[in-house]
């Protein structure tokens, strides 16, 4: 599930307002390609990418793949920023700010993790029925 909140075109100064979108991101979906990484001051931080199935028609689904950004804060310390379950191919939810740009006609969806954890797959119904269930 792909949801923006509150995601308002913002105008900075300098760049046009046709290239820039900001706002609030909720994202279910499973990551890949999880990597930690050291910028120029020696500071760790986590790049991972992740998809999310958008249901496009009868048993056909679209993807939207989002690039994430976590990094060390009051909240995460450094050795909790990559915690013991983030593998590449888990189920997860997060939180996060979302940024929309383009560059060489090309879109870009990134997103600043706030809060993250596992998702658990449950795929039965309240009436003991299966849900059809994103393919993910």
């Amino acid at each position: 599930v792909f949801i923006l909140r509150d995601a308002q075109p913002q105008i900075t100064y300098g760049v046009p307002a046709d290239d820039y979108i900001k706002g609030d991101l909720s994202f279910t979906g499973k990551v890949y390609n999880v990597s930690e990484r050291m910028d120029k001051r020696g500071r760790n931080f986590l790049v991972m990418s992740a998809s999310s199935p958008i249901k496009a028609g009868h048993n056909q689904w679209d993807y939207i793949w989002v690039n994430f950004l976590r990094f060390t804060s009051k909240m995460v310390k450094a050795e909790d920023l990559v915690p013991d379950w983030l593998v590449s191919g888990v189920s997860v939810e997060i939180l996060g700010d979302f940024q929309v740009t383009s560059y060489n006609k090309r879109i870009g969806i990134s997103s600043r993790v706030v809060e993250m954890c596992q998702k658990e797959t449950v795929e039965e119904g309240k009436n003991g029925e299966t849900e059809e269930v994103a393919p993910f």
